[in-house]
């Protein structure tokens, strides 16, 4: 090999190398988040009757909930518009839907969600109702443009309280 052709040999190595170490620093980088919804504030709600089935029903809703974040301080969520379907019988059921994360700095998560749900009611009328169920991600704004990973959740709702706590790893 003459050095004309060890000199473009050696160019194109460090040219590969160089590409190789710029494309993995921007690849993304898996992050562990965690965070709980302490408010829910109802926007809208309709329901359904199925037919001539007795306690069948479909529920649509659209939520407004507040977030604490409890992990990850990057993933600073403040609020959380979700847009719910939920199949009833007699209170029990599945619901599913899809969630627009908001941040402390405007960008945006997305992500489609479903779940089950168990109405209980108690003696003299209380009830409680709760909830389980996997949120994936699928994309965003700003930093969460690539945004992939999912989130379980589980919650508790009470006439007087509202709480849901999720944990997963996402990507962006």
């Amino acid at each position: 090999m003459n050095s004309k052709s060890t000199t473009t040999a050696l160019t194109a190595l460090i040219a590969i190398l160089i590409g190789s170490l710029s494309m993995a620093a921007s690849a993304a980088e898996k992050h562990k988040i965690q965070y709980t919804k302490v408010a829910r504030q109802t926007h809208s709600e309709t329901k359904m009757a199925v037919g001539q089935i007795p306690g069948h029903e479909f529920v649509t809703q659209q939520f407004l909930d507040t977030m604490k974040p409890t992990g990850n301080p990057a993933w600073d969520v403040v609020q959380e518009h979700v847009f719910n379907n939920d199949r009833n019988v007699d209170g029990n059921g599945t619901h599913r839907g899809y969630s627009i994360d908001i941040f402390k700095n405007g960008d945006q998560a997305f992500c489609w969600y479903e779940g089950t749900h168990t109405l209980t009611t108690k003696d003299g009328g209380a009830w409680e109702v709760n909830y389980q169920g996997k949120c994936d991600f699928f994309g965003g704004t700003g930093r969460f443009k690539n945004l992939k990973g999912s989130v379980n959740y589980k919650g508790h709702v009470t006439p007087e309280s509202f709480k849901e706590d999720n944990q997963g790893e996402v990507e962006y």
